[in-house]
């Protein structure tokens, strides 16, 4: 039970050192993560065109977060969805697309290539990861609630910057510490533990500050709903405690806060 804790938690490893290359890699081709394996995933089709449910499953990324980011592409006509039958869709890349692909994911391609690596990134981490598991889980018997461990990766800070991008790009959605955990692959008390010690704060805490921002420009901005409406619009179904946690992080009530930021 140990040994394979041990192992996993050097494959965890391995899979941030990977992942912070490939990150830094799309950064400096001005691309989020989502995206970038997005566009490689669709380039390495000769067509450009691949079925939404194998581009979620050889990503090796939460649906939710591929969704999000094919919407962003779609409206920025990179590419469009087609419906493929029944409930199926297909992703498609358009010319601009294609272009943007070349200019970008290709030269990660070549780069691969030069070292003899080129190949399916996103399917084999996908494929590994299944198939890891499902070894231990045959090898081992059911192991006892984690208590945590050491990161020791130098990238503790690209795991944490992945905890945030989720959390700001789903903050109206409901969000908890397993959700988030599960998206990351990692416990929730090892996501706990190294977000609170990169950035003092717990990651809930990071969120009801996001939520509360986010419901602040709303109110500075004029929006005309309801404090019904904005407490959803941030992700709150319980305007009477996103009205308590707001003037616990302002002093004042959102409809004071409307009134003194607009009058102002």
């Amino acid at each position: 039970m140990a040994h394979s804790s041990s192992a996993m938690r050097r494959f965890n490893h391995l899979v941030s050192e990977t992942d912070a290359v490939y990150h830094e890699v799309s950064a400096r081709l001005g691309l989020s993560d989502s995206v970038m394996q997005i566009l490689y995933i669709l380039y390495d089709f000769p067509d450009g065109r691949c079925a939404l449910q194998e581009i979620c499953r050889w990503s090796g990324t939460s649906k939710q977060t591929i969704n999000s980011a094919l919407r962003r592409l779609e409206a920025e006509g990179v590419l469009y969805l087609e419906q493929a039958g029944g409930k199926r869709k297909t992703v498609c890349l358009t010319e601009a697309g294609r272009s943007l692909a070349e200019r970008t994911v290709a030269k990660i391609m070549e780069a691969e290539n030069a070292v003899r690596r080129q190949g399916r990134y996103f399917m084999m981490k996908a494929y590994l990861m299944q198939m890891l598991l499902l070894v231990i889980r045959e090898r081992c018997e059911p192991m006892e609630r984690p208590v945590g461990c050491a990161f020791e990766s130098a990238n503790k800070k690209y795991v944490v910057e992945q905890i945030m991008n989720y959390i700001e790009d789903h903050y109206s959605e409901k969000i908890s510490l397993d959700q988030i955990a599960e998206n990351m692959y990692l416990s929730p008390f090892y996501i706990s533990r190294i977000f609170k010690s990169e950035t003092g704060n717990a990651p809930i805490r990071y969120l009801i500050n996001i939520r509360l921002e986010k419901a602040k420009e709303l109110l500075e901005g004029g929006y005309e709903g309801s404090i019904q409406e904005v407490a959803a619009q941030v992700g709150y179904d319980d305007a009477y405690h996103f009205s308590k946690l707001f003037k616990k992080r302002y002093g004042i009530s959102p409809s004071q806060a409307r009134h003194g930021w607009v009058d102002t």
